[in-house]
Parts: structure tokens; C-alpha cells; sequence
């Protein structure tokens, strides 16, 4: 029968594998362009090859958007694994920068690294995103937020939330930026 110590080993790089695993569905999704979806990194639509069912040519694609969700499932039973080790929820914080849930993007990213094994690159990701955050606010129209905020609840938490990123960036960075 195996140790204590030996289950906790094999417990840890069974996450590691599940890390690895999310990490594979997610560049699969990511690269894939199939569907009328954008090549990564671009928002231009490439047109699809091939025919339709009918045989003519299917010049109108109909975009579809790109689903990380296999990817979020894996990253979660990492972490509810392996809840010491902070690298599967810093992918968590990446596939939330992919929605641009800035929100979301700081909490994933403080929960790698206030762990007993901490997620170093978490620490540089997160002054980015927040350095970011930061800079928006400074540049947006903060009048046209506030008025569609009173009349509508979820635009009162989506503000809400800005103001919980854009806190948490004054509090995180240095005075002088």
C-alpha cells in the first residue's frame, strides 16, 4: 500500500497532467479556425473552404465564437485537485482576460498566488492586468458608465466591479504610476 507521501506525490502530478490537459483544449480551441472563426489573435473572419452540404460554395460564414468551456472544466478539477498549487487557477485568469472579464481575471489571478505554492508569473500578469485596468478608467467616459448604471442593474455590477479592479490596481501599484 502506498504512503501518505506517495498518494500526495501522485495527487500533484496528476494535477500538473490536468493542467496540461486544459492547456491542450484550450490551444486546440484557441488555434482551431474552423467554423467561420477568426484566426487567433485577429478579429478578421477567414472565409471557409470547401462547400456546403448542397454543394455550392459557402461564401457567408456564420462566426462562432470561441468556447473554452472543456478547457475551464479541466483547469477547475485541477484546482479543486490540487488546491495548494496555484498554476491552474493562473490559466483560470487567462481563459477570463480571453472574455475580457477583468473581474474575474484579478480574482483568478490572486488566488495563484495566495496559495501554499504560488504561481510566480501570476504576480507580473496580474500588475498588467490592473496597470491596464487602471489606464482604461483614466481614458473612458466615466459620465456615459455612470448614467446607464443608474437605470440598469447589471450595468450597477459590471460598475461595480470596475470600481472593485480599479480599487484593487490603486492599492496594488506603486504610488508614482
Amino acid at each position: 500500500t502506498p504512503t501518505s507521501d506517495q498518494r500526495e506525490n501522485v495527487v500533484i502530478i496528476f494535477g500538473k497532467f490536468l493542467v496540461c490537459l486544459g492547456d491542450i483544449a484550450r490551444y486546440r480551441e484557441q488555434y482551431n479556425e474552423n467554423d467561420g472563426r477568426p484566426r487567433a489573435g485577429t478579429d478578421q473572419m477567414m472565409p471557409r473552404k470547401g462547400t456546403s452540404r448542397g454543394g455550392k460554395k459557402n461564401n457567408n460564414p456564420t462566426p462562432r465564437s470561441r468556447n473554452y468551456s472543456r478547457s475551464q472544466l479541466i483547469y477547475e478539477q485541477a484546482r479543486l485537485l490540487v488546491p495548494d498549487d496555484g498554476n491552474a487557477s493562473h490559466q483560470l485568469a487567462v481563459l477570463a482576460a480571453y472574455e475580457k472579464d477583468n473581474f474575474a481575471t484579478l480574482y483568478h489571478y490572486y488566488r495563484a498566488l495566495c496559495v501554499r505554492c504560488p504561481y510566480d508569473p501570476a504576480s507580473e500578469n496580474l500588475t498588467t492586468v490592473l496597470r491596464k485596468a487602471v489606464e482604461q478608467y483614466r481614458t473612458s467616459n466615466r459620465e456615459e458608465i455612470n448614467d446607464g448604471a443608474r437605470r440598469d442593474s447589471k450595468l450597477r455590477l459590471a460598475r461595480f466591479k470596475t470600481w472593485v479592479v480599479l480599487l484593487h490596481g490603486l492599492w496594488y501599484l506603486d504610488n508614482d504610476e
